[in-house]
């Protein structure tokens, strides 16, 4: 997967917040553990020892979660099918 168009949804300026990388610790190791839930994948980020390592012990609450899953992820995830589709 080409990093860039994950970094694209990113403006740059403001607060440093969470890193993009770190974000895709949610969704890719949440899923694989089968746990789908936005609420559950952020408490696991918080209070599970694998999460916690594979995330750099950060801690993105809920609404910040759902924020990425919903904006940013799509975008990713329609340039990767695209992608897909093309080969």
């Amino acid at each position: 997967m080409d990093p860039s168009t994950l970094l694209r949804q990113y403006k740059g300026d403001g607060t440093s917040g969470y890193h993009p990388g770190t974000m895709l610790i949610g969704p890719g190791y949440t899923y694989s553990q089968r746990i789908y839930s936005l609420w559950h994948s952020s408490k696991a980020l918080r209070e599970n020892v694998a999460f916690m390592w594979l995330s750099g012990n950060s801690r993105p609450d809920f609404p910040t979660v759902n924020r990425f899953r919903g904006r940013v992820m799509r975008a990713v995830v329609a340039g990767v099918s695209g992608a897909v589709l093309q080969r």
